[in-house]
């Protein structure tokens, strides 16, 4: 399983991650939007959040529980009880990104 995330991590998550910025930018320059509106702001703020996130807690995380359970130990739960809560906030931040661009509020 660590291994199969491990995998998945770098062969679908960063390039997906990749394209999706640069679709992004792609579509808002040939959509013409206005990068000075309140949604456009708080998208980009919470698509930084959930980068942070995911590369500076959930990815260490990850490497940590690995190293915990190739020990042999059993205090690897609590680290994948964190990262379970941890990655459902940045599912919903996601989510919140999602519902903005859609309904672009204040624009």
């Amino acid at each position: 399983t660590l291994a199969t995330m491990q995998w998945t991590s770098k062969s679908l998550a960063l390039p997906a991650i990749l394209v999706n910025l640069l679709t992004g930018l792609g579509l808002i320059h040939v959509g013409r939007i206005s990068v000075h509106t309140i949604w456009f702001g708080a998208s980009i703020l919470l698509y930084v959040v959930v980068t942070g996130l995911w590369h500076g807690f959930l990815i260490p995380l990850r490497k940590k529980t690995a190293a915990a359970i190739e020990a042999g130990g059993t205090d690897y739960v609590p680290m994948a009880k964190r990262w379970v809560s941890v990655s459902g906030v940045a599912i919903l931040l996601l989510f919140a990104i999602l519902a903005l661009m859609v309904w672009k509020p204040g624009a």
